[in-house]
């Protein structure tokens, strides 16, 4: 059986560029009506050129991914606004360096902090090995945490007593 291929192409009203197919909400091509969400078809002011939902469709998208850990935290005798704060605090990225929650930082992108001396340092030097010297993402981080003192980097775990 032949497969059917869409050979028509679809011309935007506003640039007359030739696109595979238009925005259903505006009727033009994705450049020329950014703003719209795809999912609702809300406008919105994207912060980022790469952002195609609005806050409310990204917010149901991360309590329906997240909502087997809310449910357990639930389970456990929290109400919903406590187990969302919940979910989403250990949903935080921690820093390799010392450990501590990275703040507005993203899961499996964001690994260092900035908060101290050393995680800066360790951050400069991932980027160095990975830009310069052409390293892996993996071989960067091995050498960038094997170079790091630990006896001279504090943790938020670590208790000083008076």
């Amino acid at each position: 059986m032949a497969s059917i291929v869409k050979t028509e192409v679809d011309w935007c009203p506003n640039c007359g560029e030739g696109v595979e197919s238009l925005n259903p909400f505006t009727g033009f091509c994705d450049s020329c009506s950014p703003g719209y969400c795809v999912n609702c078809g809300k406008k919105f002011t994207p912060y980022q050129t790469s952002r195609i939902t609005c806050n409310d469709c990204r917010r149901v998208e991360w309590l329906s991914r997240n909502a087997d850990a809310i449910e357990k935290e639930m389970a456990r005798g929290y109400t919903v606004i406590v187990a969302i704060v919940r979910v989403s605090n250990l949903n935080r990225p921690k820093c390799v360096v010392c450990g501590d929650d990275i703040k507005y930082g993203t899961q499996g992108r964001t690994i260092f902090c900035g908060k101290r001396d050393s995680c800066r340092r360790a951050s400069i030097r991932f980027h160095r090995y990975r830009k310069r010297g052409g390293m892996s993402y993996d071989a960067a981080l091995q050498k960038v945490l094997e170079g790091i003192r630990t006896d001279s980097v504090p943790t938020s775990k670590t208790v000083v007593y008076p």
